[in-house]
């Protein structure tokens, strides 16, 4: 992912906002132990409702702009645009059922995401299991 960021951005670009980046980073380290930490005790003290509104409005801009996809581009982002807004009114909802089928969304949403970061290695014409040299003679 790193790579894609450099290749995407530049490293020119990087380098001079590195500070920033890494600060950014840290930020984001310490609200997911505070969100962690928050689920260990049982208490919900994380504003979910707050989060609930970002998770509507980013469903609703999905949905907005799904119409300019292509072909499956499209598809996907009507189904992304539905789930979130669907995660969204189950958390509102707030009932036991709710997050229950919000795990299944979820779980599913990473189930897809992960199949598809792996699907296009198999189509990639290196073989699942043959040792890579990098360079290094493998004659012997």
């Amino acid at each position: 992912m790193v790579r894609l960021v450099m290749l995407l951005l530049g490293v020119d670009y990087l380098r001079t906002r590195a500070t920033a980046i890494f600060w950014i980073g840290v930020a984001w380290v310490v609200a997911g132990l505070v969100v962690f930490g928050d689920a260990l005790d049982g208490a919900m003290h994380f504003p979910i409702t707050l989060f609930a509104w970002l998770f509507l409005l980013e469903g609703l801009a999905t949905l907005a702009v799904a119409w300019t996809g292509v072909g499956g581009q499209r598809a996907l982002r009507y189904v992304k645009g539905i789930a979130v807004v669907t995660a969204s009114m189950l958390i509102f909802a707030g009932h036991h059922h709710g997050n229950l089928i919000l795990s299944m969304i979820f779980g599913t949403l990473f189930l897809v995401d992960g199949l598809l970061s792996v699907s296009p290695h198999g189509s990639s014409g290196i073989a699942a299991g043959r040792p890579h040299s990098h360079g290094a003679s493998s004659r012997f």
